[in-house]
């Protein structure tokens, strides 16, 4: 590829959320968008006739990575996008790279293909600089996904009912032609086929409204093993029903398009509106233990539950509730495990639609987001990560003082103390933690050593703020848990031990210059990585590989309880000696402010990620969106999940 007379490659992001259909009455009527993600990473590169530009470039990661073809004429979601271009004379793609990072998975109800469609007709309308409207993007996408539940959630997001519209005899024609036609899997060099333009989509095939949604109730959804086509699953349904039937479903339907909206949420009506004779009944045979998980589980049994429903096609089963996830989720696994059918489950949040560049703009917009959040509800309503509390307590009472460490200032001590109050039971100094550090302690009462970063997030550049290796040097802590790669290493660096919890992409990279490069400007830095890089930013290129001395990855609260039975069985003592006695020091790091988010590129533009996905995850936008669900905490992130 030659550089020269080139303009700069154009980058941006798409996101797609899952979705979850029918919501027990509303039978390809209702539809949820969901906190997994389709996320589209795309370079586009200029040219004129006298320069050569790169073949465009599929890769693919995550849920169905292997299955997933990667030639544009074959892949779903460059199909879409070429159909949609096609339609407004624009005959092929421009020369692209394109990266999908996919959460959603394939064939489970939770709207994998929808997501894939949405993301295709984004990706046209930002490629061909098309700017239609979200009226005309959902008639492009309903031309290739006939089904206007998911796709409409997908895009617009919430909770959303929709429904096609009564088309003229002659647009009804236009809208069934098959869809090897409408996204053909030839190039555009097969042939005179190549030529024939596409059917263009009618305009207003379909409408939607948009109910509300109580804060206080996420998802839980509980994912078998094994795939379930929605061909399939509609096989088994009947052609014809009962009156009493439909009018069951109705009545349900009719309620819970504003119970759901209701706060606090109702649960006995939630739970009996939610219940179905159209579709669930006939699909228990292709779902071993979906009759078992419906019936058994609850709002008698299971404190916080509200109402349990198949998603989609199936077979995955979401659960909405208040609380109790984890029980409601233990017994859901118990009993399909009765079945011989294994399951996974996540907790989701309602989330807003599709967004094309989502992410954290310039230093000063990036503060103004997070300062919003700390301010906002959701921040009090982010509940822990599954096994914290509990394993928290276990190391405690073998006598480990567990301490919480944190670069966010203290005017935000009320928020986080109030927050630890809340989940784990009697607070600091009680039940779990026995106190909070903040790195303003650690600035000012003695020399700064080499080791220290400038925090430019906080105060003036000439303020600095000892790393978090040096904080649990500082404090002769014997352990260090946290996400984010550069602070484990920071402690590595210092001979602290430290886990590296989860699987998270700042886990796997750094997200830290340790040259002059942190101290550019935005725009300084973004131009530097683009003409230094071909396009790519700095971190994708600096995955890190383990292990690492002095550092262990841990996927789950499990892991860490193994590793003090392996590993860690050094740094354990006696849980019957008396905890007054000065016990070894186990300082989780529970990050809860955004070190140098606003400086370090950790995604598609620079800033997008960082360790900003810790305090809070771009997924969520509270400028967007004024009322966004609860999502990843900004307290402790490590002990919390979104």
């Amino acid at each position: 590829m030659t550089s020269t007379q080139r303009t700069q490659p154009r980058k941006f992001v798409i996101r797609v959320p899952a979705t979850s259909a029918n919501i027990g009455p509303g039978f390809d009527v209702v539809g949820l968008s969901l906190s997994l993600y389709l996320t589209l990473t795309v370079t586009v590169y200029h040219h004129s006739s006298s320069i050569s530009i790169p073949e465009s470039v599929i890769s693919y990661s995550g849920e169905g990575a292997n299955d997933v073809p990667l030639d544009i004429y074959k892949n779903l979601t460059t199909r879409v996008a070429l159909y949609v271009l096609r339609c407004h004379d624009i005959q092929k793609l421009p020369s692209i790279i394109l990266h999908v990072h996919n959460e959603i998975p394939f064939g489970r109800g939770l709207g994998s293909s929808g997501a894939a469609v949405i993301a295709g007709v984004l990706l046209a309308n930002a490629l061909g600089n098309l700017n239609l409207p979200q009226s005309r993007l959902l008639d492009f996408a309903l031309m290739v996904e006939r089904h206007p539940d998911n796709v409409t959630a997908a895009l617009v997001g919430g909770f959303v009912g929709s429904y096609l519209n009564e088309l003229e005899p002659a647009t009804m024609e236009a809208v069934s032609v098959p869809l090897s036609e409408v996204l053909p899997e030839y190039p555009p060099d097969a042939g005179e086929d190549w030529g024939k333009s596409p059917p263009m989509a009618p305009l207003n095939i379909g409408h939607y409204v948009r109910f509300g949604w109580a804060k206080e109730i996420r998802a839980l959804a509980i994912i078998p093993r094994f795939e379930l086509s929605t061909a399939k699953a509609r096989e088994v349904l009947p052609l014809f029903y009962s009156r009493k039937d439909l009018v069951f479903n109705m009545q349900r339907l009719a309620v819970l398009t504003t119970a759901l909206g209701q706060s606090p949420p109702d649960p006995g009506l939630i739970y009996e509106a939610m219940k179905d004779r159209v579709h669930q009944p006939y699909r228990k045979a292709l779902v071993p233990g979906l009759p078992e998980v419906t019936s058994r589980i609850t709002p008698q049994t299971h404190k916080g539950l509200l109402g349990i429903c198949l998603s989609g096609a199936g077979p995955t089963i979401l659960a909405l509730a208040t609380e109790g996830f984890e029980n409601i989720a233990h017994d859901a696994v118990q009993i399909f495990g009765e079945r011989g059918v294994e399951v996974d489950w996540k907790i989701l949040n309602i989330v807003g639609g599709s967004e094309v560049n989502p992410g954290w703009g310039t230093p000063d917009q990036t503060m103004i987001k997070c300062n919003l959040f700390y301010k906002s509800e959701e921040f009090k309503n982010v509940s822990p990560i599954s096994g914290a509390y509990n394993s928290l307590r276990k190391l405690k009472f073998e006598g480990f003082q567990l301490a919480v460490l944190t670069a966010r200032d203290k005017d935000m001590k009320d928020l986080t103390e109030t927050w630890i109050e809340r989940w784990y039971p009697g607070g600091l100094l009680k039940d779990v933690f026995e106190t909070v550090y903040y790195s303003e302690d650690f600035t000012k009462t003695r020399e700064i050593p080499s080791a220290v970063r400038a925090d430019e997030l906080v105060g003036t550049a000439s303020e600095s703020r000892l790393d978090k290796g040096e904080m649990c040097k500082n404090l002769q802590a014997r352990l260090l848990i946290d996400d984010a790669l550069e602070n484990v290493r920071d402690c590595a660096g210092v001979a602290v031990p430290a886990l590296l919890f989860g699987d998270y992409d700042w886990g796997n990279r750094l997200s830290v210059f340790r040259t002059t490069k942190d101290f550019l400007s935005f725009e300084e830095r973004k131009e530097y990585e683009i003409n230094q890089g071909n396009g790519m930013e700095w971190w994708m290129h600096d995955t890190v590989g383990f292990p690492l001395n002095g550092i262990w990855k841990v996927k789950d609260w499990q892991q860490v309880l193994e590793w003090f039975e392996g590993p860690g069985k050094h740094i354990k003592r006696n849980p019957t000696e008396p905890i007054a006695k000065k016990n070894e020091k186990v300082a989780a790091l529970l990050s809860m402010y955004c070190d140098r988010v606003a400086k370090v590129p950790r995604g598609p533009e620079p800033c997008l990620q960082s360790r900003a996905r810790i305090l809070y995850d771009p997924k969520m936008n509270p400028i967007v969106r004024p009322t966004p669900p609860p999502i990843r905490a900004p307290i402790l992130g490590l002990i919390l999940e979104y």
